[in-house]
């Protein structure tokens, strides 16, 4: 099976698992004008997406620049899975037996909520072109949202550098969520104001009730990756 068909039937699993999760979400998922979710309660947007815990997922430009459009909130959920070789792991013919797999296989170790306007920020400082389709797409690490989630400086260019000089926003814009204590674990950045209604709907769902001072998460979670799981 083809890269792009395995990372479909992930992404798929993926959806699939917010869906079961929060059952408020309405799947969108086969309009590609939209996002993948709406909330017709609290008003937002999700667009999903997956990738490994050590790569991170793949970001499109048209998956952040179409976004740009709506009144309402968009929160981007990021997904990172366990499942390693997924390329010769993920075999089956039929999506159904994929599923199944995946299923039995596959564990989300770690969701993130960002913001619209910060994942546009990211987008612009980690945009690479394809070499092959001359396609621009950045990798969202988990190292790259951990530098955010804790304000942690990193050396790009030869240059040590805090993520707000880096990625041109400002701490005072957000406030971050956490909650270490489910598995897997939750944390978000969001706007206050934008974002409202994501806040209280993760409050409906008893996610991440406390806000952080973002720069100390890594105190509420403790060792980020700690006790990943391997295949």
């Amino acid at each position: 099976m083809s890269e792009g068909g395995v990372k479909k039937s992930i992404g798929n699993k993926f959806e699939r698992y917010l869906g079961d999760r929060f059952p408020d979400l309405r799947s969108t998922s086969d309009d590609s004008r939209v996002p993948d979710f709406w909330n017709p309660y609290h008003e937002f947007w999700i667009e999903a997406k997956a990738g490994n815990i050590e790569w991170g997922t793949r970001m499109k430009g048209y998956q952040i620049n179409e976004n740009r459009g709506f009144d309402d909130s968009t929160i981007y959920a990021l997904g990172f899975h366990n499942l390693d070789d997924a390329n010769k792991r993920v075999t089956q013919k039929t999506e159904r037996g994929r599923q199944a797999y995946l299923d039995r296989h596959l564990r989300f170790q770690q969701v993130n909520f960002i913001t619209q306007s910060l994942m546009e920020r990211l987008w612009k400082k980690e945009t690479r072109t394809s070499k092959k389709k001359s396609e621009k797409y950045c990798m969202m690490k988990e190292s790259t949202l951990n530098n955010v989630f804790q304000n942690r400086w990193f050396s790009r260019f030869g240059v040590v550098i805090s993520p707000e000089q880096y990625y041109g926003f400002s701490y005072q814009e957000y406030v971050a969520f956490v909650d270490p204590h489910l598995k897997p674990f939750w944390r978000a950045i969001l706007d206050p104001e934008k974002d409202k209604g994501f806040i209280d709907f993760m409050r409906k769902y008893e996610l991440a009730l406390e806000s952080v001072e973002i720069g100390k998460v890594e105190d509420k979670m403790g060792v980020l990756g700690r006790g990943r799981e391997k295949k």
